[in-house]
């Protein structure tokens, strides 16, 4: 594994937790995750929080990357809790940001 500058390794280490849920598909720009969930979050900032960590894309390699998704505020029943905007990944571990951290997260990703 090489690594990678982790601008919220002190939100991952005190706070992050494997995220579960049914998962959503929502297309973005390829390799883009962070892109995507930030561009996707500033559209509905109400009803959608932003998770950055690391995702298990695939079982054969068992390589964790750094990934970032949406997870929706107050799902129904029949709503998926993750939205993903690359591809469906096996598991998840991150950390939920508050709307706080959400806009330096869309700030930075987002160069606004």
């Amino acid at each position: 594994m090489d690594n990678r500058y982790e601008p919220d390794l002190a939100l991952l280490l005190q706070y992050g937790q494997i995220i579960e849920g049914t998962v959503e598909l929502v297309p973005g720009e390829s390799r883009q995750c962070h892109y995507n969930t930030a561009r996707l979050w500033n559209q509905h900032k109400d009803t959608l929080a932003i998770i950055t960590g690391y995702a298990l894309f695939s079982e054969e390699n068992q390589q964790w990357r750094q990934h970032s998704w949406l997870i929706r505020k107050h799902p129904t029943a029949e709503q998926p809790r993750i939205i993903e905007t690359t591809l469906a990944c096996i598991k998840y571990f991150g950390v939920i940001l508050t709307d706080d951290q959400a806009h330096v997260f869309a700030k930075r990703e987002l160069h606004l």
